[in-house]
């Protein structure tokens, strides 16, 4: 709809007559040039009606006027309803009447004005802009005018919004500043006042950045060729680095020889003779610093134990997450203290990341990759309060594995606190690090499972999902994986105990408890076949499953590198 038109004083009456219907008005002559010429969309109102014998008005219509050539109105009837049909009256209504035609305030015009209570509806009716132009303008109340109404052009917003923000740039805290082309600069102190402990600033491209090498050394200014990226999408490389995901067990005692067995990813070890312990610890907030997390993890040597073999802890990337870092600078960070009665020379931890050049080569096997190099060998001094350690380096342009070490070797008799803990480990480009990248949970557990899956339930629950009897003393179950595996598993993970297991036959829910623990069949990445074995009583092609007889009953796939 177009504009609503208005004139003072515009009266006439009409010339001749009018009948129902009709939608030429001709009014006296020469008055048309009282009332307003609509054109386009635009309109006037004119409200039509007589006078009684005494002289009252009556016989009102409302027409909706959308045209005037001179004394002739183009108009559409009854316009507000108020003879109740669409062709209106005829006019005048009794012979020598006087039609007298009026631009009169009707309620259909207040209607259409804006008002308190409906300019926001107004406003969402208009048709809208995406992108605004200097020249654009916007209306405000002007506060220092007694609120007035005043116009705002986009340019001048913007030049005030960038005069504001300009003004924010040396006192932001515990933020991450990304500039693209543009130059920061300051003094060391505004540089040092605007970032707090741990703050850090990201450039890329063609940015500046002057008196860098002033700042405090707590304050971290990077330059980084852009943002990392991997091929899993994530900043941190390492998978299950906050220890977060237990699937085997939330500790385990170590051996001599590279083992999984407790948190998801990790391998542990305890060189020459075992006397050790990897374990889940709850740390809450890691005080004073601004991480939290869930667990971290612990090793511990035996109380009293003598034996000085050094203890160990790896983790690897495989190849197809290691080779989008080819030729990248990385940095690996973790958060480490030590316990009360941590033994090592000079409380020290050793921290090698190590490099390789073949495809999916064994993590137990990491000093030993083809092509294998060290392009991080530190030592990382620990106390008994949480620190973060950051270890930055170049990777060569051809590696294709990357795996992590971190060894302590401990020297006399353990004391009854001889240990270490860890969290928080991150792999990722750059050469600063940032803050810990804390994925969903879900997320978490899916990139776990793609190396390692145990499905353990509780007690009386279906282990796997479906399977049927081979003869009368075997039965197959099979389970499909949560997510694609690494690679085929070539093995089965089980309880060790026979009888906590048990076969159920569809429909008659027959149970037979197993006389030997389960057997490996056959897997492919996306699911597993398992042989369970009974004395006799099965029917050969019997549909059925496994329950589990015992809560810590468990069946469980390794696709580990």
């Amino acid at each position: 709809m177009g504009s609503q038109l208005f004139a003072n004083s515009a009266k006439s009456t009409l010339s001749g007559t009018l009948s129902i219907g009709g939608t030429t008005l001709v009014l006296s002559a020469g008055e048309g040039s009282l009332f307003p010429a609509p054109t386009g969309t635009d309109f006037f109102l004119l409200t039509l009606f007589e006078h009684d014998v005494s002289g009252n008005e009556e016989n009102y219509e409302i027409v909706k006027v959308t045209a005037r050539t001179a004394d002739t109105l183009t108009i559409s009837r009854d316009f507000e309803g108020l003879v109740g049909v669409g062709g209106g009256r005829a006019y005048p209504t009794v012979g020598g009447r006087t039609v007298y035609c009026q631009l009169r305030w009707t309620a259909a015009g207040a209607t259409l004005m804006v008002q308190p209570g409906t300019l926001g509806t107004t406003i969402d009716g208009l048709t809208g802009k995406t992108t605004p132009v200097d020249a654009d303008e916007i209306s405000l109340s002007d506060s220092a005018a007694s609120f007035a109404g005043k116009k705002l052009t986009w340019a001048n917003l913007k030049a005030t919004l960038k005069t504001y923000f300009d003004s924010l740039a040396q006192t932001l805290t515990n933020k991450t500043i990304n500039l693209t082309s543009n130059t920061l600069s300051g003094t060391t102190a505004q540089f040092n006042t605007a970032l707090s402990d741990n703050d850090f600033a990201t450039l890329a491209g063609s940015e500046t950045l002057t008196n860098k090498t002033a700042l405090a050394a707590t304050n971290n200014i990077e330059a980084r060729s852009g943002p990392g990226t991997s091929s899993l999408g994530f900043r941190n490389k390492i998978i299950n680095g906050n220890f977060l995901l237990w699937q085997r067990g939330t500790s385990q005692v170590l051996s001599t020889s590279n083992a999984y067995g407790c948190a998801d990813r990790w391998l542990f070890r305890e060189l020459t003779t075992a006397a050790c312990t990897a374990s889940q610890s709850a740390t809450g907030v890691l005080t004073p610093l601004t991480e939290s997390v869930r667990y971290a993890l612990k090793l511990q040597r035996t109380a009293a134990a003598t034996t000085t073999g050094a203890i160990e802890a790896r983790t690897a990337l495989e190849t197809s997450d290691s080779m989008p870092l080819r030729g990248k600078t990385v940095v690996l960070s973790f958060y480490a203290l030590k316990g009360a009665n941590y033994s090592p020379t000079s409380s020290a931890l050793s921290v090698i990341l190590y490099t390789g050049t073949g495809t999916d080569e064994a993590v137990a096997n990491m000093a030993s990759w083809t092509g294998v190099a060290a392009p991080i060998v530190q030592t990382a001094t620990l106390t008994a309060s949480w620190q973060r350690f950051q270890y930055t380096v170049a990777l060569g342009a051809t590696i294709s594995q990357i795996g992590v070490l971190l060894q302590a070797t401990p020297v006399g008799t353990a004391g009854a606190d001889d240990s270490f803990y860890i969290a928080n480990v991150q792999l990722e480009e750059g050469s600063v690090a940032t803050p810990f990248e804390n994925r969903p949970y879900a997320t978490e557990l899916a990139l776990c499972q793609r190396y390692y899956y145990r499905n353990a339930v509780a007690s009386g629950a279906y282990i796997t999902q479906t399977g049927f009897a081979t003869s009368t003393t075997n039965a197959v179950g099979y389970n499909k994986f949560p997510v694609t595996m690494r690679i085929a598993p070539t093995a089965l993970e089980q309880s060790g105990t026979a009888t906590d297991y048990t076969t159920v036959r569809y429909g008659s829910a027959t149970t037979t408890a197993c006389s030997a623990v389960p057997t490996f069949s056959s897997a492919t990445p996306e699911q597993a076949i398992t042989n369970f074995t009974v004395a006799a009583g099965l029917t050969n092609g019997a549909a059925g499953s496994v329950i589990t007889a015992v809560g810590t009953a468990y069946l469980g796939w390794s696709a580990e590198l």
